[in-house]
């Protein structure tokens, strides 16, 4: 199953990267709230709002702000990219702005960016995605000295839903799978899930193990908070060691 452009996944996403040399700097401790902004979308009319950005560092953190585009690879892991062509038709990155783009934030402070979607006459009622990053960068000691440097991402992802796009979701496939390891053997419940219609989708619900008799061996809850992406021929999965 090709998943370029035929998941829509995003929950929020943290990364980070290590570019390695001695000795250790300062370390960088931030949070970002919200991480998911979904809101019914009313085409050219804007939506606003501010995000706030919190450091428990005992230094001064700069951090650059970034328009992305998103989209799930072949292992069904978020990506979140300058550009990716093949969303065009659900990307939101165009609308999007945020205020300020680069800053510093003060030891154990906070810096509020107020972001803004700006949604197009003529946008077609359905679902659509983008996301605002916010990157790490070195201070000015880091740069003039050798040291071990964190670059920390974090992601708030945009969800826009212009009208009322009916959700149209229904399970594909359903099997356990047996997984072999160091251990010994343990088996995967596998969930596929189709979604072709235009409108993202979060699914919850349980997997029951049963005997020959019908009786509940063992009961596993599960809830996707990746949602399924709008888009013909669509699919969204979710597996949970039983």
């Amino acid at each position: 199953m090709h998943t370029y452009h035929n998941l829509y996944s995003r929950c929020a996403l943290a990364g980070m990267a290590a570019i390695v040399a001695l000795p250790l700097a300062a370390q960088v401790d931030l949070g970002l709230s919200p991480m998911r902004v979904e809101f019914p979308a009313t085409p050219g009319r804007p939506y606003s709002g501010t995000l706030v950005l919190t450091s428990a560092a005992d230094v001064k953190t700069r951090v650059r702000a970034e328009l992305l585009d998103l989209y799930v690879d072949e292992s069904t892991t978020p990506q979140f990219v300058a550009s990716a062509p093949a969303e065009a038709e659900y990307t939101c990155r165009s609308w999007l702005s945020a205020n300020p783009m680069e800053f510093e934030i003060d030891p154990h402070g906070q810096v509020l960016v107020r972001y803004s979607v700006r949604v197009p006459p003529g946008a077609s009622e359905r679902s659509y995605h983008c996301a605002i990053g916010f990157r790490t960068l070195p201070s000015t000691n880091e740069l003039q000295g050798t040291a071990m440097r964190t670059a920390v991402r974090m992601i708030t992802v945009f969800y826009p839903i212009v009208g009322k796009p009916p959700i149209t979701g229904v399970i594909k496939d359903l099997k356990l799978e047996p997984v072999t390891n160091q251990a010994g053997t343990i088996w995967r419940a596998v969930v596929v899930m189709e979604n072709s219609g235009l409108m993202l989708y979060r699914p919850a619900g349980s997997v029951d193990i049963v005997d020959s008799s019908g009786k509940v061996v063992e009961s596993q809850s599960w809830l996707l908070f990746r949602p399924c992406r709008s888009g013909s021929n669509a699919m969204c999965w979710r597996s949970r060691r039983v």
